[in-house]
């Protein structure tokens, strides 16, 4: 791997739609994973989520199994309504079931990324609405303009596309999430009629470090809020060890 590539390893987060649950997993047969409660009751890194070995894998048709213990958790790809115009094929929304009832976003790894970091994340809707976003920061680059975007969203009318994507973080001390934003346009072209989709959220609940031997895995859970509804989603920040 050349030194300025940084390896994903294959990813699963998800969470509960009342918000009561959430988890990651990230790597292969020797995956670290992390189970949580209280993602949006309490004050955010107000706690270190529990992390222990266990299993991630995916089949060819989709379907995705994580093990920690006796923790079983089965995760189903779902066919975005909405993608933008060059998505990443590894992204993928995901219906989530056995330990956890829930919704969350899938990645199937990517062994060499050009990219100093990477983020991603989900937030799901009470009517099912949900929004997928993988961010690559290219190295060197000094802000969020220069991310490379792709995004996959449910419940939007089919047929849409996304266009001009942008996403904006903001972290506190010890390097963590503290707000999340979100904006994007949807419409059949871009010289057509486009709407707009806005999401913000605030990071609450504890905090998941998961080390793998080329990645490191920050993940947080965040109350999210879009068009009225409050939902809840899962942030990553991927980077090098």
């Amino acid at each position: 791997m050349s030194r300025r590539a940084l390896s994903i390893p294959p990813l699963l987060a998800f969470a509960t739609p009342d918000g009561g649950s959430w988890g990651v997993a990230a790597g292969g047969d020797s995956a670290q994973v992390a189970l949580a409660t209280g993602a949006v009751r309490e004050p955010v890194g107000s706690a270190q989520a529990e992390v222990a070995s266990g299993q991630l894998g995916r089949e060819a048709s989709g379907h995705w199994e994580m093990r920690r213990a006796g923790d079983q958790i089965e995760a189903v790809e779902q066919s975005p309504d909405v993608t933008d115009e060059d998505p990443d094929p590894g992204l993928r929304i995901v219906q989530v079931s056995g330990a956890v009832e829930g919704a969350g976003i899938a990645y199937a790894g990517r062994p060499e990324v050009e990219a100093e970091s990477v983020r991603m994340l989900f937030a799901w809707f009470p009517e099912g609405a949900t929004v997928g976003l993988m961010a690559a920061r290219p190295a060197k680059a000094k802000g969020q303009d220069r991310d490379e975007l792709t995004v996959a969203c449910l419940g939007e009318p089919p047929g849409s596309k996304v266009f001009d994507p942008r996403l904006s973080s903001t972290y506190g001390e010890e390097g963590l999430l503290h707000r999340v934003g979100l904006e994007l346009w949807l419409g059949e072209s871009e010289e057509a009629d486009l709407y707009s989709l806005r999401l913000a959220g605030e990071a609450s609940g504890a905090v998941a470090h998961l080390n793998l031997e080329d990645a490191v895995v920050q993940a947080q859970p965040f109350a999210a809020h879009s068009r009225g509804q409050s939902g809840i989603g899962v942030y990553l920040l991927i980077a090098r060890p």
